[in-house]
This record gives C-alpha cells, sequence and structure tokens, in this order.
C-alpha cells in the first residue's frame, strides 16, 4: 500500500505520493520498577510509521501503481466532509474506497460511526450519448470535522484514521492501494470530494 498526500500546486489540487507504507505497528517492550521498586518488564504496541519521503506525482504519468485518480472538489455542508469515489465508465473492475476512524464518531443522521466504513463501485464498460464519464459513483461517506479533529487529537501518530483507495489486482483480488491521513482531509471543510478513477 502507498501513503499518499495532497498538495496545492499551481492552484491544483494535486496527488503526490509517499514510500510504501510501512508497519504501522510495533511491539515494545521496557524495564519498568513497581511500587516496591521491583523491576518488571513491560511490553506494549506503538505507532511508529518512518518518516515518509515526498515526491509530486505528475497526473499525466499516473500514480504509483500506474493509476490516475484525479481529486475533484465542489461545495457541500458546513462542518461536514463529504467523501465519493468515481469510476471511469471503462473501468469494469473492482474500486473501493474505505475510511477508517481511529475513534468513535458520528455519520450525519445520528448513527453510530463504525471504524470502517466501506464503498465500492464497477464501472459500466460503456457510456451514452451527453452522459458525464462519473456517472459510477459509491453512495458518499459523511465525516464532522469536529469529530476527524478529534480523532487527530487522541492519536495523533495515527493521524486520526485514513481514507483508503482500492482495486481488482492480479487474478480479481481486491486490495486497498493507496492510503490518506483524514488530518490531510481538513482543510476541505465544507466541501465534498470527489475521488475519480480514470486508469487503472
Amino acid at each position: 500500500m502507498y501513503v499518499i498526500s495532497i498538495a496545492n500546486i499551481n492552484g491544483e489540487e494535486r496527488f503526490t505520493w509517499l514510500q510504501k507504507d510501512p508497519q504501522q505497528r510495533v511491539r515494545r517492550c521496557w524495564t519498568e520498577n513497581d511500587w516496591l521498586g521491583i523491576p518488571h518488564q513491560v511490553c506494549d504496541w506503538f505507532w511508529e510509521p518512518d518518516p515518509p519521503t515526498y515526491t509530486v506525482v505528475d497526473d499525466s504519468l499516473g500514480m504509483q501503481d500506474g493509476d490516475i485518480i484525479r481529486l475533484r472538489i465542489s461545495d457541500g455542508d458546513p462542518n461536514r466532509i463529504r467523501i465519493v469515489l468515481s469510476v471511469y465508465y471503462q473501468l469494469t473492475w473492482w474500486k473501493g474506497i474505505s475510511v477508517s476512524a481511529m475513534s468513535p464518531s458520528e455519520i450525519v443522521g445520528g448513527a453510530p460511526y463504525p471504524y470502517v466504513v466501506s464503498r465500492d463501485a464497477y464501472g459500466a464498460g460503456s457510456i451514452g450519448p451527453g452522459e458525464p464519464d462519473d456517472r459510477v459513483q459509491t453512495a458518499p461517506i459523511d465525516l464532522v470535522t469536529s469529530e476527524i479533529e478529534n480523532a487527530i487529537t487522541l492519536y495523533p501518530p495515527a493521524n486520526g484514521g485514513y481514507v483508503s483507495l482500492g482495486k481488482a489486482k492480479f487474478l480479481g483480488v481486491h486490495e486497498w492501494v493507496y492510503r490518506i491521513s483524514l488530518s490531510e482531509l481538513l482543510r476541505f471543510d465544507g466541501k465534498r470530494l470527489q475521488f475519480h478513477w480514470e486508469v487503472d
């Protein structure tokens, strides 16, 4: 899986990719003294990704796995971020989007927000006259901006959680290929973010 970021390049939101996703959690042990001064070993899991290295991706060349995904931004509801995945009509293989929150939250409408919300889509393979190339879209995932901020505060190393983008790869196996930190989305408060998958 590749970690990607969103950068503003010449007034346009573009993706940058980071190094291949390192192991996210490592188990570490250390020695502590109890209240009597007796040493004992303590172990726990820590979120310790390696420092990433950034490389700008030219949309015309595609992303690290050979894909072209464009970010289309439009106005939405205040204090909300709406996320949608659309698929170019010729792409008939599975494409998916998933949001993993690092703390409980709420979806618009008051239903409990699970740790993972996923949507998927398949291109239609054909398009009629006058139909847009992104007519195949997932149901939206609505995020509450304040809940993202809360998750980032509680879990700063994990950036509050992730948006993952996936596709069917060899033998049709579904794999999550790209990951974006929820903290990357905070500047899009009140916007609708459409991840449009054009080439795979």
